[in-house]
């Protein structure tokens, strides 16, 4: 629905020129954002599945956030109970979306929707796998990207990998949208949108080295050319990271030290 909503108002109205128009679609883009999580596949049609989904999200704001803090003994047991019941819904969530057939739209290369200059300059920043080693067993397609040699590297499940692909472009078209000139037709992708997007993205890890003392991993390399590739491999390999986290997804600091050193994988 909402892919259908953005590739008309883009149909109509390529430039954003109309008033309200460039709000409309940075508005569309938000809410695929939000609508990218692989657990609410389905949910529009299945009345069980949101049911669920529902009485998770409130089960864990009224058990898990509100005991997170928790100082004494007793506390603490109820925190440790909420987190098995949260484990036990979640893999119910799990077994109920298995039975629905897949709805969720994927970034299609050929779709109306790749003809937004920002979507488009994401998408092909993704393609940029020059120089990365691929491991010998692996069969490399013709369109692989990034994410593809991530899923390559850490054998990440392929429907995670199809998510977080539109998650990231969604993500930092998002950003671009809001920053680069509206009369730009074919930008490229701009540094500063990578930066702030990394910035929005790792705030809470930079901010979990820094309480541990520690340097964060997010070095880049001194050949120019290489900045972005590295970026958008950062980002791509945490948005994996969470997309495939479970229930670990609600504790962010585990979420930090997996990124810390799954990065290193490779070099070992």
């Amino acid at each position: 629905r909402f892919h259908g909503g953005f590739e008309k108002a883009h149909r109509l109205d390529p430039l954003s020129n109309g008033r309200g128009v460039r709000q409309f679609k940075i508005a569309l883009l938000q809410r695929l954002e939000r609508e990218n999580d692989p657990t609410l596949k389905g949910r529009v049609e299945q009345s069980d599945v949101v049911e669920i989904k529902n009485f998770y999200q409130q089960y864990y704001k009224m058990y898990i956030q509100a005991l997170q803090n928790a100082a004494d003994k007793a506390e603490r047991d109820q925190l440790t109970k909420a987190y098995q019941t949260a484990a036990v819904l979640f893999e119910v969530l799990k077994a109920v979306n298995q039975t629905i057939s897949e709805t969720h739209n994927h970034v299609d290369p050929d779709s109306s929707i790749m003809r937004c200059p920002k979507i488009h300059a994401a998408y092909h920043a993704l393609r940029d796998t020059k120089g990365l080693p691929w491991p010998k067993d692996h069969e490399k397609n013709a369109d692989a990207d990034l994410l593809e040699w991530l899923q390559a590297m850490f054998g990440f499940q392929k429907d995670n990998v199809s998510n977080q692909r539109e998650h990231l472009i969604l993500l930092i078209a998002s950003m671009h949208i809001r920053q680069i000139s509206k009369h730009e037709q074919h930008p490229k992708l701009d540094d500063h949108v990578l930066d702030t997007t990394m910035k929005k993205l790792f705030k809470n890890y930079k901010r979990w080295c820094k309480h541990l003392g520690r340097k964060t991993s997010l070095w880049l390399p001194t050949i120019q050319q290489e900045v972005q590739q590295r970026k958008l491999l950062y980002m791509g390999l945490y948005l994996l990271i969470w997309g495939e986290a479970a229930n670990l997804r609600f504790m962010p600091e585990c979420l930090c030290y997996l990124f810390h050193h799954v990065w290193s994988i490779p070099k070992r």
